[in-house]
């Protein structure tokens, strides 16, 4: 079978990196031929990691066990402009798709003017099943007036001319989904949807072990310590002052905290200050993403107490106990209070490091509720099953 990613994503498609579009393609690519069509555009964000000249269509290296990835870099209207990444209109896309003669589309991400191209292929080929996913919510999008404007008054009534030629349209969370009922006008009588969160790789529990044993050993570490880890972009939204304030007013010898990011230059002098003054954080700086898979699987406790972010996902996949965050709403959807430790706020981070201080929260099961839920919702594999259905 023949399957096709049309990523309307803000940023390229790029192979070693580890997002949805990538796990999705790579355990398709099983059974399956995969093509992963992406525009040819990178936004400022990311100018300082890739080149824009540096993005031309490819297939990817043959892996054992799987098929050959092939992708297209589409030109956009606009080039490379700021425009391009708003307006979203890939060139030549109708008779891309006509090219591949594909079984299946899979859109990630529907607010693009090339949604028109995609309507008119499935409206001449109405054998293909054409899913999408969506991933606007209302924290990290309409974050001001211009952006408002926009998804009500240029992205809604784009949606709205489309949405018939979707078969189901899978949204990433509670709040995702309020999202796009409010802003976009879609819900169950516009078009089936379906919760599709974030995913991650499930590792078995002999390696997770493995690794474990293996990193106290060549760290010399007693095999009874309480392994926790923070990553990401540390900032004031991320709660990391806050967390470590919290880690180290617990005095517990056998507590490790490992850090691997990066503060920003708001808490990066407090940050620094109260790392030296306790021994048993280890700041890492920051590490691939292969790196940190390795640093989850000995992890016991991994601590979001802000902002949300895929690792979490990832760090139920590797069977750790995960805190998070009630604030947005991510995660009631598809992770129970059973699965994970909920806080609403800095006195709850405080009441949690106390109750493990005094052993008053089941790390084991927690930890084991989690991995159930991760098999049940994050794994990769069976995502990209569910995608193509």
């Amino acid at each position: 079978m023949k399957v096709v990613h049309v990523l309307f994503d803000d940023y390229p498609y790029i192979s070693e990196w580890g997002y949805q579009e990538n796990k999705l393609a790579f355990y398709q690519s099983i059974e399956h031929d995969v093509y992963i069509i992406t525009g040819r555009y990178v936004p400022k964000i990311l100018k300082e990691f890739v080149k824009y000249d540096s993005l031309k269509s490819y297939e990817e290296q043959i892996i054992k066990n799987h098929k050959r990835i092939s992708i297209y870099r589409m030109k956009c209207l606009f080039g490379n402009s700021v425009f391009a990444k708003k307006i979203k209109y890939y060139k030549g896309l109708y008779k891309k798709l006509t090219e591949i003669n594909p079984d299946v589309i899979f859109i990630h991400d529907i607010h693009a003017f090339s949604m028109f191209s995609v309507k008119r292929y499935i409206k001449n080929n109405k054998h293909v099943i054409c899913n999408a996913d969506i991933h606007t919510n209302y924290v990290n999008s309409c974050s001001n007036k211009v952006s408002k404007i926009m998804h009500k008054y240029m992205y809604r009534p784009i949606i709205q001319m489309n949405i018939k030629c979707i078969n189901k349209l899978f949204y990433l969370n509670n709040n995702s989904k309020d999202f796009i009922k409010e802003m976009y006008g879609i819900d169950n009588k516009k078009c089936a949807t379906k919760l599709l969160p974030l995913g991650g790789e499930i590792v078995s529990e002999k390696e997770i072990d493995e690794e474990k044993q293996k990193y106290l050993k060549n760290n010399n570490i007693s095999s009874n310590s309480i392994v926790f880890l923070h990553s990401g972009k540390f900032t004031k939204y991320k709660k990391t002052i806050e967390l470590i304030k919290n880690f180290s007013t617990s005095k517990n010898e056998r507590y490790i905290l490992i850090l691997i990011g990066q503060p920003n230059e708001e808490i990066k002098d407090e940050f620094m200050d109260l790392i030296s003054k306790d021994s048993r954080i280890k700041y890492l700086g920051w590490k691939s993403n292969e790196e940190l898979m390795k640093y989850l699987k000995i992890c016991d406790i991994y601590l979001q107490p802000g902002s949300p972010s895929v690792t979490a996902h990832e760090a139920l996949c590797k069977k750790c106990l995960v805190l998070l965050s009630t604030d947005g709403d991510f995660y009631s959807s598809f992770v129970p209070k059973s699965s994970a430790y909920y806080i609403k706020n800095d006195n709850d981070l405080s009441l949690f490091f106390d109750k493990i201080n005094s052993n008053k929260i089941n790390i084991e099961e927690y930890k084991n509720n989690g991995y159930k839920i991760a098999k049940e919702v994050f794994d990769y594999r069976m995502q990209g099953e569910v995608t193509l259905k």
